[in-house]
């Protein structure tokens, strides 16, 4: 099992789950409902259980003296085949007013970590009245349609990885995601790069299964810290917009049948 990257948001640390369940928190007022980090959490394990999912892995961190939490929760579906990529949720909280409680649900693909989301599922809520009775409710929602949403994500690369791609079409693929935002225009040339020399020998080959997971590379942008090793710079908050709008691209371009 591939270990979980977390994207340390500026100032956040990694952190225990009982680091993060003791994090203080403030007094509700008029106007604000505050959602500990633990009951938040807590939630979301207990629709998960509620559907037979279980959580493999998780990771945490905490910024601001606790007062911003940020997670990743990687989901084992027993009865919904993974072929190849597993089932991430992403959440984040705040006691600072930083940003409103909300989780994201997309993929990982084993082999490299690379997070990707097609017909995303996203709640984000504010602290505000009602919180509690709201969230809950987007939350039984949002898990109930899991099954469906990775069955669907599945069919999707299996149409990828038959699909066939020459350099020159990559290409032109590699500009128009430019121009739609996927990627920026200064990382053209390395996704043409990992294209043509991946890296991972796993996506060896001119397919839109290989094109797909050479943009997601560039995506999740690797960094060396300090100590001379690779860290992960993806936001999973940012990558719904770009990877399901290169889900369209390639969608068209493999021929992904949608209803």
């Amino acid at each position: 099992m591939k270990e979980l990257n977390l994207t340390l948001h500026c100032g956040a640390q990694l952190a225990t789950l009982d680091e993060v369940n003791r994090a203080a928190y403030p007094e509700a007022t008029h106007s604000y409902t505050p959602l500990p980090h633990e009951s938040f959490i807590n939630r979301l394990k207990k629709q998960l259980s509620v559907e037979k999912i279980e959580v493999s892995q998780e990771k945490y961190a905490l910024g601001k003296d606790g007062a911003r939490m940020f997670g990743l929760m990687e989901l084992a579906m027993p009865t919904c085949p993974t072929l190849g990529f597993s089932n991430i949720l992403g959440v984040r909280n705040s006691h600072d007013k930083k940003f409103p409680a909300g989780f994201v649900i997309g993929s990982q693909v084993f082999v490299c970590d690379n997070l990707a989301f097609s017909g995303s599922i996203k709640v984000v809520r504010r602290h505000t009245k009602n919180l509690l009775a709201d969230l809950a409710g987007s939350i039984c929602s949002a898990v109930e349609k899991l099954a469906t949403s990775f069955n669907v994500q599945g069919e999707k690369f299996e149409a990828y990885k038959a699909k066939s791609l020459s350099r020159d079409r990559a290409a032109g693929l590699i500009l128009e995601m430019a121009r739609e935002g996927v990627i920026n225009k200064t990382d053209i040339l390395n996704v043409d790069n990992e294209f043509r020399k991946p890296s991972h020998e796993e996506f060896e080959g001119e397919t839109g299964w290989s094109f797909f997971n050479a943009t997601t590379e560039i995506l999740k942008g690797r960094i060396k810290g300090k100590d001379g090793e690779v860290q992960y710079r993806t936001n999973v908050w940012d990558l719904p917009q770009k990877t399901e709008a290169l889900h369209r691209i390639l969608d068209v371009e493999c021929e992904v049948v949608t209803e």
